[in-house]
């Protein structure tokens, strides 16, 4: 993409932004322009290009920095992977240093249920989201069966679709309820089997 004064955006293993300082790329509050926002690299061993790449989306006037939730590059096991959320942590730490950082906002491309407890999920966000200084941007998808090596390469199952796709209810459903820092949903953490009665004496 390319864009007012030779403003750019390049591949998406190693990308980086490029052009003239203050150089703005996506719409502001009221301006009519969409906010556009940039796919981070992490199929890599280092963490340093990602944050490179969040300091460089801040300072082009991105919307928000994205990572993948993928435990490999698809089809390609062998090539290393930063993880989405563990990432997403330092990306965050990265975006709220950033001065007047809070209009950046960082998410996930997409995360995917049934990799993590749904209550897990939605305390990651909330912690991302207290690192960050605002809301995290959260996608969340069942996966597809080209998803399935990697489940199961790392212990995890992968069940059918309707399996995965409750799985996808259950995770929104946390990231509204009160482990995500909501109050408006009491009882127990969704995702969470409920305690078991005291024992009869």
């Amino acid at each position: 993409m390319s864009g007012a004064e030779g403003s750019r955006v390049s591949g998406a293993e190693g990308s980086r932004v490029s052009g003239a300082e203050g150089s703005r790329v996506s719409g502001a509050g009221g301006s009519g322009l969409p906010l556009l926002g940039l796919t981070l690299p992490q199929f890599s061993e280092r963490v340093e290009p990602a944050l490179a790449a969040c300091r460089d989306a801040h300072r082009f006037g991105f919307g928000g920095v994205f990572v993948f939730d993928h435990l490999w590059p698809l089809g390609q096991p062998s090539r290393p992977a930063l993880e989405c959320w563990t990432l997403l942590a330092a990306v965050a730490a990265e975006a709220g240093r950033a001065p007047g950082a809070g209009g950046l906002r960082v998410g996930t491309l997409v995360t995917r249920a049934g990799l993590r407890a749904p209550a897990l999920v939605a305390r990651m966000a909330a912690t991302v989201g207290q690192v960050a200084g605002t809301r995290p941007v959260i996608g969340v998808g069942r996966g597809d069966l080209a998803n399935q090596p990697e489940n199961l390469a790392f212990g995890l199952p992968f069940g059918d679709p309707a399996d995965r796709a409750r799985a996808v209810e259950d995770t929104v459903a946390a990231l509204r309820g009160p482990q995500a820092g909501s109050r408006s949903t009491p009882g127990p953490p969704s995702g969470f089997p409920r305690p078991p009665p005291p024992p009869h004496t």
